[in-house]
C-alpha cells in the first residue's frame, strides 16, 4: 500500500509540474507556431495559466494581428474551463471562454475599431476551422465599434471580424453569430459635405448564419437610440454572405433629429434642414432581376434652409411638394412604392433617394390632381373658374369647385394660390358690347332700372325700339352699311336685329376695360375663397392672360400654386 502511494504521489507531481510548468510553455508554443495560425495571423501571449487538475485555461494580455485588414486585437484575459489540449476546441455545452477588455486597433491609423469590456465566445476552435480561431457564437456586452465612410465611399469597418456568413479571405477569426447587447456605434460619413456623424447608443444587435434549404444566408437585426429621442431598428437578409445588397431589408425609424441629415439632403434634394423631426419605414425585396420597394417617410415640423440661386428649379419644385403634403399640424407624409430593374446593383441608398425625388416631382408636376384627392373628389377639375361672359359673375359649376378648393387649401395651410385674370378678346368684347348697348337703349326708352340691367335682347318689334335704332343707326353706322342692312331681309323685325348686332360690332370696347374684367374676376375668385375660410394673404394676382371662351361662351380663369408658408 505504501508503495501504491509512494507511486500515486509521485504520478500526481509530475502530472502537477508537466501541468502547471510545461504545459503553459508547450501550449504558448503551439498556437503562436505560424503553420497553426497561418501566415496571415500572428497570436502572442505574455503570459499563460494552465490548472491540470479544475482543467483552468487563462490567457494574458494576448494580441492577434491580422495582416489582410492590418487590424490588430488585444485582450487583457481569455479564460475558459474545459479543452481539449490537442485542439484547444472548448466542446462541452454551456462552457464558454470568456475574453475581457477586448481591443480591436486599425494598425495603420491607430484608430479604435472596437472596444468590448466583456466578451464571450462558444464552442471555440484554434487551427482547426476555416480560419485560425473559429467560434460558434459570440456574445459582446457593452460593445463600442466604429465606422468610417471616406471621401470616396469607402466603408472602413471592422474587417477583422468575419461577419457570420462572409467567409472573408485572410480573416483570423470567423463566427456563426454573434450578439452585441448596450453597445454603441460611431458612424462617420467623410463621403458627404460638410462631415456627417451619427452615434447609435443602446445597441442591440445580432447576426446569424442559416444553413437552411439550398442557399446559405445571413439574418441580421439591429435596434438602437439614435440621438436624443430618436430610434431605430433594422432586419436584413443577405445571400452567401454579406457580400453585395441584402435581399430583404426592413428599417424603422422614429423621432430622427432631420438636421443632423442635412448633409444629405443638401446632396439629394440641393437643400440644408434646419429644423423638424422625421420618421421612416422602409421595405425592400430583391432578386437577380429586380428590387421591389415600399417606403414611407413623415416629417413634423420641417424646414429648410434657403434655396442656392444654382438649383432654383429644383428648389421650387420641392417647396411645393413639401407644401402640398404638409397638414394643419404641419405634419408631412410621403408614401412610395415601386419596382426597379437590375435588382442585384440596386443600393438601398440610390433607391431611397430616387423613389423620393421622384416622389417630389409628381407631386410638383400635377398639385391640383393632390387637391382634388384631398377633397375627395379625384376628378375634380380646381384650377379652372368658370366666368359668364363679359362679366365677373361666376357661372354656376364654379361654386362646387370653389367648395372643393377651399376644402382642400384649409388642409394644407402652406399652400398658395397664383390667380390669373382670364378674358376672351371676342366673347368677352361681345359680351361687353351688347350690355353697353342695350344699356343705351334702355335709357333711351326711359326703361326701369330693373330692366335697364335685363341681359336680354330688346324687343325689336316695340317701336320705341326701333326709333332709337334708328337714331343709333343713323349716327353710328355708314351708309353703306345701312344699305347692306335693309337688303334682303325677310322682316323688320329680322332687319332690326341685324343693326343691333351690327352696333354691337360697331359699339368701342377697348383692351384696358377687358384686363379690367379680367382682375375683376380674379378678385371674385379670392373673395369666395376667404368666404370658404381661407386667408386671402396666400392668394397672388398674375398678369392677366387672353383665353379662349367655350362654345357656351364660358371664360375660364386659370389657377397656379405656390409654396407660400403661414404666417
Amino acid at each position: 500500500a505504501k508503495t501504491w502511494l509512494i507511486g500515486l504521489s509521485a504520478g500526481v507531481e509530475t502530472y502537477a509540474v508537466a501541468g502547471f510548468l510545461v504545459a503553459p510553455r508547450a501550449i504558448q508554443l503551439w498556437i503562436e507556431n505560424p503553420n497553426v495560425s497561418g501566415p496571415g495571423c500572428r497570436l502572442s501571449v505574455q503570459e499563460l495559466y494552465v490548472n491540470p487538475f479544475t482543467m483552468f485555461l487563462s490567457l494574458k494580455n494576448a494580441t492577434l494581428f491580422e495582416q489582410e485588414s492590418k487590424s490588430l486585437l488585444s485582450a487583457s484575459v481569455l479564460e475558459t474551463r474545459v479543452w481539449s489540449v490537442d485542439r484547444l476546441r472548448a466542446g462541452t455545452p454551456g462552457r464558454d471562454v470568456a475574453i475581457r477588455n477586448l481591443l480591436v486597433t486599425n494598425t495603420q491609423s491607430s484608430d479604435p475599431l472596437l472596444v468590448v469590456p466583456s466578451a464571450v465566445l462558444r464552442t471555440v476552435t484554434i487551427g482547426a476551422g476555416g480560419a485560425f480561431i473559429d467560434a460558434e457564437h459570440a456574445r459582446l456586452e457593452r460593445p463600442e465599434g466604429a465606422i468610417t465612410r471616406d471621401a470616396d465611399g469607402v466603408v472602413h469597418q471592422p474587417a477583422w471580424l468575419a461577419v457570420p456568413g462572409s467567409d472573408r479571405s485572410g480573416a483570423c477569426i470567423s463566427l456563426d453569430g454573434f450578439r452585441a447587447t448596450g453597445g454603441t456605434l460611431r458612424f462617420s460619413d467623410d463621403a458627404v459635405a460638410p462631415g456627417a456623424l451619427f452615434v447609435l447608443q443602446d445597441v442591440e444587435a445580432g447576426a446569424a448564419r442559416n444553413r437552411g434549404g439550398d442557399a446559405e444566408r445571413l439574418e441580421v437585426d439591429v435596434e438602437a437610440r439614435l440621438g436624443d429621442r430618436g430610434t431605430i431598428s433594422i432586419a436584413a437578409q443577405l445571400r452567401g454572405g454579406t457580400r453585395g445588397h441584402p435581399d430583404l431589408f426592413s428599417m424603422t425609424a422614429r423621432n430622427v433629429d432631420l438636421p443632423s441629415l442635412s448633409p444629405y439632403a443638401r446632396r439629394v434634394l440641393g437643400r440644408d434642414v434646419l429644423a423638424g423631426t422625421g420618421h421612416a419605414s422602409l421595405h425592400h425585396e430583391r432578386d437577380d432581376a429586380s428590387l421591389t420597394f415600399d417606403n414611407r417617410v413623415s416629417f413634423d415640423g420641417l424646414q429648410l434652409a434657403d434655396a442656392n440661386d444654382d438649383a432654383a428649379n429644383d428648389t421650387l419644385t420641392l417647396e411645393l411638394a413639401v407644401a402640398l403634403a404638409a397638414d394643419e399640424a404641419d405634419h408631412i407624409e410621403y408614401s412610395m412604392k415601386g419596382l426597379v430593374g437590375d435588382g442585384a446593383a440596386q443600393s438601398i441608398v440610390s433607391v431611397f433617394a430616387d423613389s423620393l425625388v421622384a416622389h417630389l416631382d409628381k407631386l410638383a408636376a400635377s398639385p391640383f390632381d393632390v387637391l382634388a384627392g384631398l377633397a375627395g373628389e379625384t376628378d375634380a377639375a380646381l384650377d379652372t373658374i368658370e366666368f359668364l361672359p363679359g362679366s365677373a359673375e361666376m357661372a354656376p359649376s364654379a361654386t362646387e369647385t370653389l367648395s372643393l378648393l377651399g376644402n382642400a387649401l384649409g388642409r394644407r395651410p402652406r399652400l398658395g394660390i397664383d390667380v390669373r385674370p382670364a378674358f376672351d378678346a371676342v366673347t368677352d368684347r361681345d359680351a361687353i358690347a351688347a350690355e353697353q348697348v342695350r344699356l343705351h337703349i334702355a335709357l333711351a326708352t326711359s326703361a326701369s332700372a330693373g330692366d335697364r340691367g335685363n341681359a336680354a335682347d330688346p324687343d325689336f318689334s316695340d317701336p320705341k325700339v326701333r326709333d332709337i335704332l334708328d337714331e343709333f343707326a343713323g349716327a353710328r353706322l355708314s351708309a353703306a352699311q345701312q344699305r347692306a342692312l335693309s337688303r334682303g331681309v325677310s322682316n323688320e323685325t329680322a332687319m332690326y336685329r341685324g343693326i343691333y348686332l351690327a352696333l354691337i360690332a360697331n359699339e368701342p370696347v377697348s383692351e384696358t376695360v377687358l384686363r379690367r374684367l379680367a382682375r375683376f374676376r380674379a378678385r371674385s375668385v379670392i373673395d369666395a375663397l376667404e368666404r370658404e375660410g381661407i386667408d386671402r394673404n396666400r392668394f397672388r394676382i398674375s398678369d392677366a392672360l387672353e383665353a379662349t371662351a367655350t362654345d357656351a361662351g364660358i371664360v375660364s380663369v386659370k389657377l397656379d400654386v405656390h409654396a407660400s408658408p403661414p404666417g
